[in-house]
């Protein structure tokens, strides 16, 4: 089986040291580059074969909300987990709306930190405790708006939105809607075409911001 190849990108040189001897030590993770600002991953990302990319959020040149939208613009199907020392309400939702994979803080230890790489390389959102709660109360401390931007989705669509921006994996949702995983991956990568999305974690903002039941049907 061939190894994850992960692009670090930090301006921190003793956290990026710190980070390889992690991964490196982790079977079936591979570093293959170090990226000191947002505009050296975005270069990296385009010039070598990336399956995921640890990204931080304060960097000179370009910082890591930019280099995230542009990675995604490029390369939507290519992981990028937010790695930081911020949870603020504001940096972990404008992380997640740029489209990154998921927010994980760097106190995190090795171990949660090389579940989550394999957990985001296989399409999951990982969020660390502070990003799981905004997510949770992010409805509750905004108002109801205007449900534009939603591309005519049905009702089983609407159901697995729901599904999605409650955390639920794949295999979880097929058994609570009584699908296939097949079935809701299919679902769900209709949905992110839909919705204008390029990963769950951006999906869910997108779904707490419109309300899933303000939905337009089909």
């Amino acid at each position: 089986m061939t190894d994850l190849r992960v692009l670090i990108a930090d301006d921190d040189a003793l956290t990026r040291r710190s980070l390889v001897d992690i991964l490196t030590a982790e079977p079936g993770l591979t570093v293959v580059g170090e990226a000191r600002d947002g505009a050296e991953a975005v270069r990296f990302v385009a010039e070598h074969e990336v399956d995921l990319v640890l990204m931080d959020l304060r960097m000179p040149v370009m910082d890591g909300f930019a280099a995230t939208r542009v990675i995604r613009d490029r390369t939507r199907d290519l992981p990028i987990l937010v790695l930081t020392s911020y949870d603020t309400d504001q940096d972990i939702l404008l992380a997640l709306a740029a489209g990154a994979s998921g927010h994980l803080l760097k106190t995190a230890s090795p171990a949660q930190l090389s579940r989550a790489v394999h957990l985001a390389a296989a399409g999951l959102s990982v969020l660390s405790p502070a990003a799981a709660e905004v997510m949770r109360t992010f409805p509750s401390r905004r108002p109801p708006p205007a449900p534009a931007g939603a591309h005519g989705l049905s009702e089983r669509d609407r159901e697995v939105v729901a599904e999605v921006a409650s955390g639920a994996s794949n295999r979880e949702i097929a058994r609570h809607l009584g699908l296939t995983e097949a079935t809701v991956k299919t679902y769900v990568s209709r949905i992110l075409t839909k919705m204008g999305c390029q990963s769950r974690a951006q999906l869910a903002v997108r779904a707490q911001e419109l309300r899933v039941d303000h939905l337009p049907q089909q």
